[in-house]
C-alpha cells in the first residue's frame, strides 16, 4: 500500500510539472506578462497603414478599386472581420481622402455615385438663381398643362386665372403687365424664400414662373456660391477652376 501511495504522489508531481506557468497567474499578472511578450512589441498595423498597403498591392493603371482593396484586406487581415465591419474601410478611405494621401479617380471610393458635369449643373443653377423671376400667363398655362396634367388647366383655364388673381391679391405675386389674369407675373419673396406655395396649383405656378422665366441670367459670384454649396467636389479651388473653364466653353458655343 505504501508503494502504491508513493507511486500516486510521484504521478501527481509529474502532472503538476506539465501545467504551464501562466495557468497559476492571476488576471493582472497574466496581463503584465502578455505585455512583455514579443507579440505585443509588433502589433497589427493601423487601418490607415493597411489601406495604403492594400492600394499599393492592388494598384493598376486606373488606380485600385474598392472591391479589390476590400478583398485584399479580408484575405491578409482576417482578424479585422471586414465582411462584418465594412465601416472600418469606409472610414479609413474618408480619412485618407481628406488628408490628401489618396485621390479619387473616375468612380467614387466611398459610396459610388456618378460624377456630375458642371455643364449639366448650370441650366438648373441659372433657373434657380435668376432674379427677378417672371413669366406671362400663356407660358405659365403651357407649363402647367404639360407638367401638371392632373390640374387640367387646358380644359379649365379659369382655375389657373383665379389662382393667379388670388396670389396677386395676397401679395405673393406682382402683376407687371396686363390686367386681370392676363399679362406678366413676377414672384415675390421673403428673403430667399418665395411667398407663393401651399396648394398644388400654387406650387405649379411657382415652378412654371421659375422655369419659363427668360432671359435666365445671374452673376458669377452667385454661380460660385451655388456650385460650392451643392457640388463642392473634393477640392474647392479645382472646382472653381472647372467652373471658369465650363463658362468659357459655354460662351464660345
Amino acid at each position: 500500500k505504501k508503494d502504491e501511495k508513493d507511486q500516486s504522489k510521484e504521478k501527481e508531481k509529474k502532472v503538476k510539472k506539465t501545467i504551464p506557468s501562466w495557468a497559476t497567474l492571476s488576471a493582472s499578472q497574466l496581463a503584465r506578462a502578455q505585455k512583455q511578450t514579443p507579440m505585443a512589441s509588433s502589433p497589427r498595423p493601423k487601418m490607415d497603414a493597411i489601406l495604403t498597403e492594400a492600394i499599393k498591392a492592388c494598384f493598376q493603371k486606373s488606380g485600385a478599386s474598392v472591391v479589390a482593396i476590400r478583398k485584399y484586406i479580408i484575405h491578409k487581415y482576417p482578424s479585422l472581420e471586414l465582411e462584418r465591419r465594412g465601416y472600418l474601410l469606409k472610414q479609413a478611405l474618408k480619412r485618407e481622402l481628406n488628408r490628401g494621401v489618396i485621390k479619387q479617380s473616375r468612380s467614387s471610393a466611398v459610396d459610388p455615385e456618378p460624377q456630375v458635369k458642371l455643364e449639366d449643373v448650370l441650366p438648373l443653377a441659372f433657373t434657380r438663381l435668376c432674379e427677378p423671376k417672371e413669366a406671362s400667363y400663356s407660358l405659365i398655362r403651357k407649363y402647367v398643362s404639360q407638367y401638371y396634367p392632373k390640374l387640367r388647366v387646358d380644359i379649365r383655364p379659369q382655375l389657373l386665372k383665379n389662382a393667379l388673381q388670388r396670389a396677386v391679391e395676397r401679395g405673393q405675386l406682382e402683376q407687371i403687365t396686363g390686367k386681370g389674369a392676363s399679362g406678366t407675373f413676377q414672384l415675390k419673396k421673403s428673403g430667399e424664400k418665395p411667398l407663393l406655395g401651399g396648394s398644388l396649383m400654387e406650387y405649379a405656378i411657382l415652378s412654371a414662373i421659375a422655369a419659363m422665366n427668360e432671359p435666365k441670367t445671374c452673376s458669377t459670384t452667385a454661380l460660385k456660391k451655388y456650385v460650392l454649396e451643392n457640388h463642392p467636389g473634393t477640392n474647392s479651388n479645382y472646382q472653381m477652376h472647372l467652373l471658369k473653364k465650363t463658362l468659357q466653353k459655354c460662351e464660345k458655343n
